[in-house]
């Protein structure tokens, strides 16, 4: 059966997250002041694989290591009433 999970994130360049195969990022959102993603997945899955989140200030540059590289758009947050707001993006590979 498939349920959605709430992943709270750091607020840093790049991180990692364990999830089934099989997820679906819905979106990201700050709750209580940390912005976290919401996943769809099985619950039943067990085998759980690091999946490379990515956040991007507004006018920094968007990095590319080691050639080309595939970026999927998860969504934008703010933080501190407006004044920072962050880029979120699942790293393919």
């Amino acid at each position: 059966m498939k349920t959605i999970y709430k992943y709270p994130l750091e607020t840093t360049y790049r991180q990692s997250v364990e999830l089934p195969e099989g997820f679906e990022i819905l979106t990201i959102q700050v709750q209580y002041g940390k912005p976290c993603i919401w996943v769809l997945h099985d619950r039943e899955l067990k085998n759980l694989k690091p999946v490379e989140i990515e956040i991007f200030d507004t006018g920094h540059d968007v990095y590319h290591i080691g050639g080309k590289t595939a970026r999927r758009y998860i969504g934008t947050y703010q933080l501190a009433d407006g004044k920072l707001i962050f880029h979120t993006f699942h790293r393919i590979q």
